[in-house]
């Protein structure tokens, strides 16, 4: 049949990565939709073609490939297609790796029949290896090379610097802040931390016959104790430094901890697979949930991870159903359901966590914060801690 001009069979991948054809589907190589195939069955095909493609011309049977003479047979001998250890594959492997990192796009992009086509016109010698090649081979190396020009990099140029800002109310009543100065520094010892501090107070002329000058930093030893060695104080430390490390110390709890890791592996799940993503956004549908992504936490933001427990718990039906569906289920290996306890304990830490969250996006949306909101701030922090008897073990 001259249909089988515009269509060939759909190609995809089993889990090992090989690829199988399928026939049962054809695709139509003019706008790549996709058929139901029947064997010797071609009317979905002649239909399509009819009211999509009513240029394409059936009536001549299947065209036949010529038979090449020597003069064309000797150029095709060099169009074999190139081997997977042949410089060119490495180059072309290497660009579609760094065209996944750098561009941010899903693994799944090579398994795409657009992606192919590409790759088809822009080189037919070349074989696009699985997608698994690409997830566990391709990209990690990329990473690993990038990562160790970084080191190198880094290595070669490691200074210590100390910024030194001052904080003030100028004359119309306004508050300021101007940076002051950064200067080179021997290392983060606590004797050059000092010195550093000293000369800056000296030379930007801030010592006072009466009254103290307060210094603001984070918590780190060295820094704390270079303030009282340079004569300075009181010394305050960073309020939302001091919240971070204390809600840091909460989820290090080990049932938190546990908790926290099976959701963020459900979590990481849903945003790498396409299937998985798929599935889920079917069933928050159906739930009438909402279509809303699950938020993958970052290790040293605590409140990404408040974040991603309130999303989990909001979605918790519909990520449920999804785990449930056998599409989903048999890819998903090592996997697990929270519990009813893991549920109700991740609703207790969104709860007790709530008034840290409060706190931390008043002080980050405060364009001058002061001494004067720690206080108040830190009391109500207190109090949302209090111990009652309803509170979990945990």
């Amino acid at each position: 049949s001259g249909v089988w001009n515009f269509f060939g069979f759909h190609v995809k991948r089993d889990p090992d990565g090989k690829r199988v054809v399928d026939k049962t589907t054809t695709v139509c190589r003019r706008c790549h939709a996709m058929l139901n195939y029947v064997s010797g069955n071609t009317t979905n095909m002649t239909v399509h073609l009819r009211r999509h493609h009513p240029d394409a011309k059936t009536s001549g049977g299947r065209e036949k490939q010529q038979q090449p003479s020597m003069q064309q047979a000797l150029p095709e001998s060099f169009r074999q297609p190139f081997t997977r250890d042949s410089k060119r594959a490495k180059e072309i492997d290497r660009a579609i790796a760094t065209f996944i990192a750098v561009d941010m796009r899903p693994f799944s992009v090579v398994d795409k029949i657009g992606f192919w086509e590409m790759l088809r016109v822009l080189e037919p010698r070349y074989n696009l290896p699985s997608r698994t090649y690409f997830t566990e081979t391709a990209v990690p190396a990329l990473y690993n090379e990038t990562k160790a020009k970084l080191e190198t990099a880094v290595r070669l140029d490691v200074k210590s610097f100390l910024t030194v800002t001052a904080h003030y109310i100028d004359p119309e009543w306004q508050m300021k802040s101007s940076v002051l100065q950064t200067r080179l520094i021997e290392s983060h010892a606590t004797n050059d931390l000092a010195k550093a501090l000293s000369e800056a107070v000296e030379d930007w002329k801030l010592v006072r016959a009466k009254g103290a000058i307060p210094v603001t930093t984070d918590n780190a030893r060295n820094i704390v104790n270079a303030v009282t060695a340079a004569g300075l104080g009181p010394q305050i430390g960073c309020f939302a430094h001091t919240i971070n490390i204390a809600a840091q110390k909460g989820m290090a709890v080990p049932k938190v901890s546990h908790l926290l890791a099976k959701m963020r592996k459900i979590v990481t799940f849903f945003h790498r697979s396409t299937t998985g993503h798929n599935v889920l956004k079917r069933k928050q549908e159906l739930l009438q949930l909402g279509e809303k992504k699950l938020i993958q936490d970052v290790s040293t933001r605590w409140n990404s991870t408040h974040d991603m427990m309130e999303r989990y718990l909001e979605q918790k039906d519909a990520v449920f159903a999804a785990m449930a569906d056998n599409t989903v289920k048999k890819n998903m290996k090592n996997i697990h359901s929270l519990s009813d306890d893991e549920h109700t304990l991740a609703e207790n830490l969104v709860a007790v966590m709530k008034t840290l969250k409060t706190v931390t996006i008043m002080m980050c949306e405060a364009s001058s914060p002061t001494a004067s909101m720690i206080m108040p701030l830190k009391i109500s922090i207190l109090n949302s801690m209090v111990q009652s008897d309803d509170d979990s073990p945990t």
